[in-house]
């Protein structure tokens, strides 16, 4: 998967997108990291992968990711992704990156497809990262 697309993903898990109070910058994306870092007791380093852009490769970080995703309603409490919620968050991308809107898209439609029941919130978070990262076009 080409580069842009991994960090659009990212962007999901940070809620990073366009036009939402959502991004890294906002007040509310602030609580919720600090709530899963402190509630995780996450170490700097875990919290490496979202500035680097990169997939997460401890259990900590995956975990981390999980809550964030959840915290930020893109993962839903049975630790499914919710394709809709995400969808309506990049909707800031869909009149000047209709592209990479689409791309993206159709990545979290495969993938969800792909998705198997997981109890373990830290293994689907990594399960659909990996499947978002090698589902190319």
């Amino acid at each position: 998967m080409n580069s842009s697309i991994i960090i659009i993903f990212l962007a999901i898990t940070l809620a990073a997108v366009l036009g939402q109070d959502h991004g890294p910058g906002s007040e509310e994306f602030k609580k919720v990291a600090d709530e899963c870092k402190n509630k995780l007791n996450a170490s700097d380093d875990d919290m490496k992968f979202m500035m680097n852009r990169s997939a997460p490769t401890s259990r900590t970080a995956q975990c981390l990711m999980a809550c964030i995703k959840k915290g930020i309603g893109c993962m839903n409490p049975d630790n499914t992704i919710n394709v809709d919620n995400a969808k309506k968050q990049l909707e800031g991308m869909k009149e000047n990156k209709k592209e990479m809107y689409d791309k993206v898209v159709k990545s979290l439609t495969e993938c969800k497809a792909l998705e198997t029941p997981e109890t373990d919130e830290c293994a689907a978070a990594k399960k659909f990262n990996d499947c978002m990262m090698t589902n190319r076009d």
